[in-house]
């Protein structure tokens, strides 16, 4: 039942995200921030199954090749879940670092992923550095929010 919950609050995020802050030039990149406190506050299996579920989720609203996104936000969600056993990431500073490094090395995964299937053109590089950039600032913020929604979401009332 709590992975009916986890595909309606991805749907729901996807839907903000492409639909409301689209609109804007840079915006944070909900997804990520969502990938990063699955990675933190889950279990390393949880965390695993959530990542390529997001990278899914990455890949339906991005212009990037299918793939890239699955493959991109797995391989980063899993390097977190297992960091997370060795780093404690539970205080702000290090949830923004992680939002932060999270950003990049996704964006440069999916940079070189496109760039296997076609020639990327434009600036993506920039924008993936800033968007990284808002999304760590933004993300220790939603933190709360998503630990209370996903505790009513819970069975136990303790899901994260």
């Amino acid at each position: 039942m709590r992975w009916i919950r986890f595909a309606i609050l991805i749907i729901f995020i996807m839907l903000i995200q492409d639909g409301l802050l689209s609109k804007l030039r840079i915006h944070p990149d909900l997804l990520l921030i969502m990938l990063v406190f699955f990675a933190v506050h889950g279990t390393i299996s949880d965390a695993i199954i959530t990542s390529f579920a997001i990278g899914l989720a990455s890949d339906l609203i991005a212009s990037t090749p299918v793939g890239a996104g699955i493959i991109s936000f797995g391989l980063v969600g899993t390097g977190l879940a297992y960091l997370q056993q060795t780093i404690s990431l539970r205080k702000t500073p290090f949830q923004a670092i992680a939002i932060f490094v999270a950003g990049v090395l996704c964006a440069i995964l999916i940079l070189f992923l496109s760039y296997l299937k076609t020639p990327v053109a434009g600036d993506f590089f920039r924008l993936f550095v800033y968007s990284s950039l808002y999304s760590a600032v933004a993300g220790p913020f939603l933190f709360p929010p998503m630990k209370w929604l996903m505790s009513l979401f819970s069975e136990n009332r303790r899901f994260y």
